[in-house]
């Protein structure tokens, strides 16, 4: 995986590992997505493609589908 296709975005309500695999998991599951990390004290969750970002509606659903509201994002991450 490249650093273009690195993407970050910001959730608010995480605190714990089950927070960290719900998202993981629903963002598993969106066309595109390879892999996903999470910041849990920093609020912050970057997943990885093999192209271009989904849409942002999509990552929204996708994080409201695990409990959580998208604050930010998708955008490039370094």
């Amino acid at each position: 995986m490249t650093a273009d296709n690195k993407f970050e975005i910001s959730v608010k309500g995480m605190s714990c590992e089950h927070c960290e695999h719900a998202i993981t998991s629903e963002l598993s599951l969106v066309d595109g997505v390879d892999a996903v990390r999470v910041d849990i004290p920093r609020g912050l969750v970057w997943f990885f493609t093999e192209g271009g970002s989904p849409s942002e509606e999509t990552i929204a659903a996708a994080i409201d589908d695990a409990g959580f509201t998208l604050l930010s994002g998708p955008s490039r991450a370094a």
